[in-house]
């Protein structure tokens, strides 16, 4: 706690002075973490924050958004790396948010324990401290100046990474990676160093929970290992048994009768198990969906199924999901089921885009409107991937990554096919929504082009449905889904 306070006093965070009349004054707490350290040892810490939630908007603060680098940005950022035979180091920001110079005037109470002068005096906050609404914002504009100060340019496609011809540096709150030569990254961690207080923590190996390995330089392995034994340590599935698959293709979802269970422990497993799915592992993506739309009212039934997953996860533990030098252009495939959710007939639509052999994005989503045929499931599902596509596309093109035109979405259904290059209206397909046609723009422009792939080797087809052993293992390694061991 003292460690603290001089930290905050150094950085010039507040000034105590007598409290104004007729003001809002805020309130501060202490908050208390061990954290483990990459060594296995552990930290404690002491944090004070301000009790934001006692700022009124429109007087303590007005604009809140601050956005965060997305998923799909930090693992291209991989492929492309892998590709280019870059460096990626990993840089943290010490007090990132105390960086900021607050612009609006807000009064909070003195610290507990570390009160000075007068009983009635109060800090008025110089700079962004945690807990403020206005915090995250700040702190984003901040480094935002910063990076563009250097000449960097940021990415409007994803407005938290920033490149030039040499160098691309993506950040999340206060931690970055910084690709480039050896030479070009040790000169913008330089920069950095010159104006902020930063902890150059060298070459990636755990960045927002996702472990780096890299043996070479053309090839990169992320994976979860360490989260996922802390999940299975928290549940108590340490020493389970291992099992093939994540789902049972024969399930029955229709468990409404089955004994409760309890809704904070089940949220807890499924809010887990939704990081590891969406981060790293595409395989386990259409279970945990499943799974997670019971959070509301879990049953003994849907638990077993949430174990079944963890019992996946310990079978399949050493999976890592590869990157390699090879060609960076992306390759797409899109799939859907049909009326399989026994509650309200809705398809399940599902797309993995790989890069350098590995996936870079994938997504599994239940659709918003009850399809009337399997084309028409199909085709939604064609048109929910291509909004994907067309983002990586205009990203690529953006931080200077040159990609073939048209990119090719490989879809298992040939009517769905056709209706996305022909505009053709029939009884069967007269009453698609509008917006379901914009696949037909993006074909016409020439940014897209749909071709036939068979089902047996379509490698969506497990983020739309539960599958056998055998065959989710086959389109995991198609994916870049490997075994450590394996390259």
């Amino acid at each position: 706690m003292k460690l603290e306070i001089e930290n905050l006093k150094k950085n010039q965070t507040w000034e105590v002075v007598r409290k104004p009349k007729n003001v809002n004054v805020i309130g501060s707490r202490w908050v208390f973490s061990l954290r483990k350290k990459d060594d296995g040892t552990f930290k404690y810490k002491a944090r004070l924050v301000a009790q934001g939630f006692h700022q009124v908007y429109g007087i303590d603060f007005w604009d809140s958004y601050s956005p965060v680098m997305r998923r799909a940005s930090f693992r291209i950022l991989m492929a492309l790396s892998v590709d280019r035979g870059w460096e990626v180091d990993h840089v943290d920001v010490v007090g990132a948010y105390l960086n900021s110079t607050l612009k609006e005037i807000v009064y909070m109470r003195q610290p507990e324990l570390f009160e000075e002068g007068n009983a009635d005096d109060v800090c008025l906050l110089l700079k962004s401290i945690y807990g403020l609404h206005q915090s995250g914002k700040d702190w984003n504009d901040t480094i935002t100046f910063i990076f563009v100060s250097f000449g960097l340019k940021q990415c409007t496609k994803d407005p938290c990474v920033f490149f030039n011809d040499r160098i691309i540096v993506a950040i999340y709150v206060d931690d970055m990676i910084i690709c480039g030569t050896r030479k070009d990254v040790n000169d913008c961690k330089r920069q950095l160093s010159q104006r902020l207080n930063v902890k150059d923590l060298g070459p990636v190996s755990n960045f927002l929970g996702i472990n780096v390995d890299r043996p070479n330089g053309y090839v990169i392995k992320i994976h979860q290992e360490n989260y996922v034994n802390e999940t299975l340590k928290t549940f108590g599935m340490l020493d389970c048994k291992g099992c093939v698959t994540p789902r049972d293709p024969n399930y029955n979802n229709f468990l409404d009768g089955d004994k409760p269970f309890d809704e904070i422990q089940y949220k807890a497993a499924v809010g887990r198990l939704q990081y590891i799915a969406t981060c790293t592992r595409p395989d386990i993506v259409f279970s945990t969906n499943q799974v997670s739309k019971f959070c509301h009212c879990p049953t003994k039934g849907r638990w077993l199924e949430v174990m079944r997953i963890m019992r996946y996860l310990k079978h399949t533990i050493k999976y890592r999901l590869t990157y390699e030098k090879s060609e960076i252009d992306p390759v797409i495939y899109s799939d859907s089921d049909f009326a399989n959710d026994v509650h309200d007939s809705k398809s399940v639509a599902g797309y993995v885009i790989m890069m350098s052999k590995g996936a870079v994005s994938w997504k599994s989503k239940k659709q918003d409107i009850v399809a009337t045929s399997t084309n028409e499931a199909e085709y939604i599902a064609l048109y929910e991937c291509s909004k994907e596509v067309i983002w990586m596309r205009e990203f690529l093109s953006e931080i200077n990554v040159a990609v073939s035109t048209p990119s090719i979405i490989f879809g298992d259904n040939l009517q769905a096919n056709d209706m996305c290059t022909k505009n053709k209206i029939t009884e069967r397909n007269k009453h698609f929504r509008m917006r379901q046609h914009k696949i037909r723009e993006y074909v016409n422009d020439g940014d897209i082009s749909i071709q036939y792939v068979d089902s047996s080797t379509n490698c969506a087809d497990m983020l739309t449905k539960a599958t056998n052993g055998p065959k989710i293992n086959e389109l995991s390694l198609k994916i870049g889904l490997k075994f450590g061991v394996e390259l």
